[in-house]
């Protein structure tokens, strides 16, 4: 076994009724914290 960094992010939703854009600006908003965690940390999963 090896260690690793794990990459876990929480968002808070955009405010607003549910329909299709406010779920793809959700997804956009959690992608791009993902995307900077694992910059900033180097994680692999």
């Amino acid at each position: 076994m090896r260690s690793f960094v794990a990459a876990a992010v929480q968002v808070a939703p955009e405010p607003g009724p549910v329909d299709q854009a406010l779920v793809k600006a959700n997804c956009l908003k959690a992608a791009e914290a993902v995307e900077r965690c694992v910059a900033e940390t180097g994680a692999e999963l």
